[in-house]
């Protein structure tokens, strides 16, 4: 009985440390991930936040002189047609600035795609 009871005990706590340890402990996978921030609106006739509206966001973006990317983004409703039968995915609408601001390169992650066909002049 007492060894049952010390697996299980090992099993949870290597259980719950693992989850901790990829949600929290673990930077997330971004240049600079420190210095990502969040920002969102709020609406003083309703409670609670909202989503950012578009001149919402050209206002920040052209009074902004202290971040280096401001980023708009929100969750999208996806259908993939062209195969035997459509499928629904889930997405973001984001706006141009967002792989800059991880500190990604477009022109690798194209690059590095195995079925992207390269043009004459690259």
């Amino acid at each position: 009985m007492a060894v049952v009871t010390l697996a299980l005990g090992i099993g949870a706590n290597t259980a719950v440390f693992s989850v901790i340890d990829a949600v929290m402990l673990r930077p997330l996978p971004y240049d600079r991930p420190e210095r990502l921030v969040a920002a969102e609106s709020v609406n003083s006739r309703s409670p609670g936040f909202g989503p950012l509206s578009y001149p919402d966001f050209f206002d920040w973006r052209s009074r902004n002189h202290t971040l280096a990317h401001l980023v708009s983004y929100h969750d999208n409703a996806l259908t993939l047609n062209g195969l035997d039968r459509p499928i629904q995915l889930d997405g973001m609408v984001v706006s141009w600035d967002l792989l800059p601001a991880l500190g990604i390169s477009p022109e690798l992650a194209a690059a590095l795609h195995p079925t992207r066909k390269r043009s004459a002049h690259e």
